[in-house]
């Protein structure tokens, strides 16, 4: 019997016994993962899941084989097997490629604006074909979900579920000054324009970064992709270009991403929706925390500025107009040294003040040898 066509096994280790050899993979959040080889030569990836996941690992499956039917890049799933001492793995074909997150394709995008760009335009095309399934007319989610799941997807409003996120946060803790914030992100709910918070539900990766795409024969590939599931499709977007997980001097990889995803600048509805999720992400670090400590303190003061930055709809400092860094990939599509002067201009001010500190310093540390000069004479 070919390895594709194994559904049940006793267990992991019965059903790794099949291949030649399995290479364990740390790497990611998610436990240990196999690379595989079979005795006719073929590589897989097999991804193991936990016995509590048995009653939606099914459901997920479906998805996996939807998405990768509807065209998102990624490794087609194969086999969903199962094991009779619980849990299960999934199995598809082995890819071979860079992470967009590994220190040897960093190196590369860094001197090359336009193959960022170009790049970054890819991944949200894999996102878009994704999130061009909506979730009310998918048939296979039917019998997935319950009524009430099915009146919110319908209704888009999640104003509701982030109230009673926000209630849970004020139980979770008695100190002072969150509870005020609380109240500071309430009201803000209530005022807002409802285009921030409310959009057309469809499917999204949930875990979207330049950590779960792969770069295979120039080509972008969607990793770890068990993670689908409803929800807003900005959230997506919102990830990739987070702040906090971005590599510096990718700026053009995510401009690339935003410009391709809506077909020129966003509005400045996505702006604000990205400062709303990391006020929500901040107030969830600082309620699993522990309270008084130096570290507690840190968080406390990054979810203050974050809500004091909650309703500003400007771009980020990483954002370039969709008109001045088309120009610039144009001028720069050739070499790097035009991309090198660019990136200068933009931190000129930068380069300035470090050179202003240098100097001053030169000049305290030369003031005090004259003055130990004259002392010793």
């Amino acid at each position: 019997m070919q390895v594709e066509e194994i559904f049940q096994c006793e267990s992991l280790d019965k059903y790794l016994a099949f291949f030649i050899s399995h290479t364990p993979i740390y790497e990611g959040a998610t436990g240990v993962k196999f690379c595989l080889q079979s005795h006719e030569g073929k590589k897989y990836f097999l991804k193991p899941y936990p016995p509590k996941k048995d009653n939606k690992i099914d459901h997920q499956f479906k998805l996996m084989q939807e998405a990768y039917e509807t065209g998102v890049p990624m490794a087609k799933p194969i086999t969903l097997v199962k094991f009779t001492e619980g849990g299960g793995a999934i199995l598809s074909p082995w890819l071979d490629g860079l992470s967009l997150s590994s220190k040897k394709m960093i190196e590369v995008l860094f001197v090359s604006p336009a193959y960022q760009y170009r790049l970054g335009c890819d991944c949200a095309s894999a996102i878009k074909k994704l999130h061009s399934i909506p979730v009310e007319n998918n048939i296979t989610i039917e019998n997935d979900i319950s009524t009430e799941k099915k009146t919110s997807l319908s209704s888009h409003n999640r104003s509701d579920r982030y109230k009673k996120s926000l209630d849970q946060y004020r139980e979770n803790t008695t100190c002072k000054h969150f509870h005020y914030y609380i109240d500071k992100v309430m009201h803000y709910i209530e005022s807002i324009d409802k285009k921030v918070l409310d959009r057309q539900f469809s499917y999204i990766i949930s875990d979207y970064s330049t950590y779960n795409v792969m770069l295979q024969n120039d080509t972008i590939m969607c990793v770890d992709t068990d993670t689908i599931k409803p929800g807003d499709p900005w959230h997506d977007v919102r990830h990739f270009c987070g702040v906090e997980i971005m590599h510096k001097g990718l700026d053009y990889l995510y401009c690339g991403l935003v410009h391709q995803y809506f077909d020129g600048d966003p509005p400045k509805e996505f702006w604000q929706f990205m400062r709303f999720y990391q006020v929500f992400r901040n107030m969830r670090n600082y309620s699993g925390s522990f309270k008084d400590t130096k570290s507690s303190k840190k968080l406390l003061a990054k979810l203050i500025d974050s809500v004091n930055e909650m309703q500003n709809d400007a771009p980020p400092p990483w954002y370039i107009s969709y008109n001045d860094i088309f120009k610039a990939i144009i001028q720069t599509s050739s070499d790097s040294y035009g991309f090198i002067f660019h990136m200068s201009r933009v931190r000129i001010l930068w380069v300035l003040t470090l050179l202003k500190i240098f100097v001053y310093g030169l000049i305290k540390i030369s003031g005090r040898f004259w003055t130990m000069r004259r002392l010793f004479r």
